[in-house]
């Protein structure tokens, strides 16, 4: 029994054997390439005693070992090269390109080596789960046009939830509703829109609702930088402080006078006027600042016609000097903020049948969960800005989640995505399109049949937790 263990057990010399044999059948079709001659002359590229293709170099008084002064020479498209890269990159740790190309370069030489491997690790799983970059995301849509056009205040709204916030009661303290209720709101919002009565009333006053993505405050980025403001008011205000309801009732309404008061553009020390706040639109005026006018000494039973009308005269003027003052000031001033990174990265591009990692905050990235793209999810313009995304939580049930592509992390791309078309992303207002004939194509071969199947398989126990 020992003796046939010993018969099919693989030596160290019959390794080496094998990688001579690998290396001559590769190097056989190297010497086709138009470039060998040049490979030849630049790597002083020499056969030794086994057939084996190795570069010399001037290395050879170099106290280092025979294959780092004499590496084998491999291509840079050979699925053998990709091998020997990846196993260099596992015994490294899955570190960068660095530590990677020096393992290599201690037994081969790879043309463009540095290419090679910076390409085989962007590929690499185990660092793009860890490490990876999200998905790349369209540029920025232009800004709504209720942002940059005239209109009276409150014709569009944002509403969220902040919390949770404590109040005293007696002895006791209550916690108000965190964003939890949001969710709950909005079902209970649904089912009224059902009402026929409910539904009549806001369309006879075109009131419609439209909620954000999951998890992508910037979706409503104004209003969500206006609460974050709040909730900083809110802390340095209040602190551990317990209050009552009515306490915290009149914090924030001083804080709301406090934002509605804050300056919109720059302010200098050379503007003469005051500087432009949201207050003004309402009121021609920061609603901090002192009025110039007691109403004490106001008499309205004095009033006449003619003064009403100067003074409706005066607001109207006051409204458009806001307006003119607001597009020179603040809306041509945007273009600052909107000024686009000089280099910015850009990861792969979404596709259904992708596995992703999904962000989670407060998590450590090698807890986020597994999950596969199982739907896009396009914006006004049509372009990708969010995904469905399909995982297993730990009690064994497979739910669905919105992510932005912001939040999802690409650690395998669907087999088919060369073939990812408009009619992979969805949307309410999409139209299917009418059926087009597709030219005829030939029968996939064999071995890549099985290589499709063997990559399904794997993102199946991927996804299972078993590798």
């Amino acid at each position: 029994m020992q003796g046939q263990q010993l018969e099919n057990f693989v030596s160290a010399d019959d390794m080496e054997k094998a990688k001579a044999v690998w290396a001559q059948d590769i190097q056989r079709e190297a010497t086709q390439d138009p470039k060998y001659a040049n490979w030849v002359r630049e790597f002083g590229i020499y056969e030794d005693n086994s057939g084996v293709l190795r570069c010399r170099g001037r290395l050879q008084n170099a106290k280092l070992t025979f294959g780092q002064i004499h590496p084998v020479l491999l291509p840079a498209n050979h699925p053998y090269t990709s091998l020997v890269v990846v196993r260099c990159h596992g015994i490294v740790g899955h570190n960068g390109v660095k530590e990677t190309l020096t393992e290599v370069r201690s037994q081969h030489w790879i043309v463009r080596g540095r290419q090679v491997v910076r390409r085989l690790i962007n590929q690499c799983t185990t660092c793009k789960r860890h490490e990876g970059p999200s998905y790349s995301t369209p540029e920025a849509q232009p800004l709504p046009q209720f942002r940059t056009t005239v209109d009276f205040p409150f014709t569009y709204t944002g509403v969220d939830f902040a919390g949770p916030l404590y109040v005293k009661d007696g002895n006791e303290t209550r916690k108000a509703p965190n964003g939890k209720t949001f969710k709950a709101a909005a079902k209970s919002l649904e089912g009224l829109f059902t009402v026929e009565e409910v539904a009549s009333r806001l369309a006879d006053h075109g009131v419609r609702w439209t909620f954000n993505l999951e998890k992508a405050p910037w979706w409503g980025g104004f209003f969500e930088r206006t609460l974050r403001c709040v909730k900083r008011c809110l802390k340095k205000i209040l602190h551990l402080s317990k209050v009552t309801y009515e306490e915290l009732l009149t914090t924030l309404l001083e804080i709301e006078a406090i934002l509605n008061s804050r300056p919109l553009s720059y302010v200098s020390s050379e503007d003469m006027e005051e500087p432009l706040t949201p207050s003004h639109l309402i009121y021609g005026r920061r609603v901090l600042s002192c009025p110039m006018i007691d109403p004490d000494d106001v008499d309205l039973a004095t009033v006449q016609r003619d003064d009403v009308l100067r003074r409706l005269v005066h607001i109207k003027q006051l409204t458009d000097h806001f307006w003119t003052r607001w597009q020179a000031e603040y809306l041509l001033e945007l273009r600052n903020a909107h000024r686009k990174p000089k280099s910015a990265s850009r990861g792969a591009e979404v596709g259904v049948g992708d596995i992703v990692v999904i962000h989670e905050d407060g998590v450590a990235r090698g807890l986020w969960n597994l999950a596969r793209v199982e739907k896009l999810l396009p914006s006004k313009d049509g372009q990708v800005r969010g995904a469905v995304v399909k995982h297993t939580t730990k009690g064994g049930r497979v739910t669905c989640l919105r992510r932005p592509l912001q939040r999802l992390y690409p650690v395998e791309l669907g087999e088919h995505r060369e073939s990812n078309t408009p009619d992979d992303v969805t949307s309410a207002d999409s139209v299917v399109p009418a059926p087009v004939t597709q030219p005829s194509v030939p029968e996939p071969r064999a071995s890549r049949a099985a290589a499709t199947r063997a990559n399904s398989l794997r993102q199946q126990l991927i996804l299972q937790g078993r590798v």
